[in-house]
C-alpha cells in the first residue's frame, strides 16, 4: 500500500459489458489501458494495415523504378479515400466536347477507380470550375504512376480483416485478465464454450474506449508508414 498523506476518496467507475443473453460482467473503468495490458496486446504482434500497405508500396516502387513515396501517396488515396497533393492532370485535344479547355492542366479533387484497382476517371479545377474528365481526355502530367494488382491489395484487405477478428480476441483477453481473472488466456477467450463470442466482441468495444479514453472517435484515415519506419533494406 501507498503511504498516502490523503488517500483519494473517487474511486473507479464500473461499467456493466454484456446483455442477459450473452452474459455481464463488470470491468472498472480506467479511461486508459494500463502498461502490463498495453504490453500483453503489444507482445501478441497484431497486423498492421498501414505497414503491410507500405510494404507493398515499397515493393512496386523496386519493381517499377518509382519513387516510393509517390507509389505510397498512391496506394493510401485508393485504399483511404483521397487525392495526391499537387496532383495535376492536362486535358487533351483529343477531348473535342472541351475545346474551351484543350491543353490547359488542373488541379486533382479526386479520382475514380474502379473494382480493379484501375482509374477510371479524374476530376480537377481547370478555369475554377471542377470537371471530370475520362482518360481518354488528359494528358497525365506526371506519369509515373505504378499501381499495384488488385489482387495485391485484396489480399491485404483479406488478411486485415481476418486480423480484426484476432485484435478483438486480444483485447478482451487483456481487460479480462489484468482486470478480472488472472488466469485468464487466449485460448479460454477463443472457446465459445467458456464465454460467447458475441460478448468477447462487446468486451474488446469496451477495452476500444479504454485505450481512447472514451473520447468521440474523429474521422481520419490512419496514418501511412513511412519507407524509414519500415526499415531500409
Amino acid at each position: 500500500m501507498l503511504p498516502y498523506v490523503v488517500e483519494p476518496t473517487k474511486a473507479y467507475e464500473e461499467v456493466l459489458v454484456g446483455s442477459e443473453e450473452i452474459g455481464v460482467l463488470k470491468f472498472p473503468k480506467y479511461k486508459g489501458i494500463t502498461p502490463v495490458e498495453h504490453d500483453f496486446i503489444k507482445e501478441q504482434d497484431l497486423f498492421s494495415y498501414t505497414k503491410a500497405l507500405a510494404a507493398l508500396a515499397k515493393q512496386v516502387s523496386r519493381e517499377h523504378g518509382a519513387k516510393f513515396s509517390y507509389v505510397n501517396d498512391r496506394i493510401n488515396a485508393y485504399v483511404f479515400g483521397g487525392v495526391i497533393e499537387d496532383d495535376t492532370v492536362k486535358v487533351s485535344s483529343n477531348a473535342k466536347h472541351l475545346k474551351a479547355v484543350n491543353g490547359k492542366e488542373g488541379k486533382v479533387t479526386a479520382v475514380k477507380y474502379d473494382e480493379k484497382f484501375a482509374i477510371v476517371s479524374f476530376t480537377a479545377v481547370i478555369d475554377e470550375k471542377e470537371i471530370e474528365l475520362t482518360l481518354e481526355q488528359i494528358e497525365l502530367v506526371n506519369p509515373e504512376w505504378h499501381a499495384p494488382t488488385y489482387q495485391d491489395i485484396q489480399e491485404l484487405t483479406d488478411e486485415f480483416l481476418e486480423s480484426l477478428k484476432r485484435k478483438n480476441i486480444v483485447y478482451a483477453t487483456a481487460v479480462i485478465r489484468f482486470r478480472l481473472a488472472p488466469e485468464w488466456t487466449i485460448e479460454h477467450t477463443i472457446d465459445p464454450n467458456v464465454i460467447k463470442p458475441d460478448l468477447v466482441t462487446k468486451i474488446a468495444e469496451f477495452a476500444y474506449k479504454e485505450q481512447d479514453g472514451w473520447e468521440e472517435a474523429k474521422p481520419e484515415a490512419p496514418k501511412p508508414s513511412t519507407e524509414e519506419e519500415l526499415g531500409k533494406s
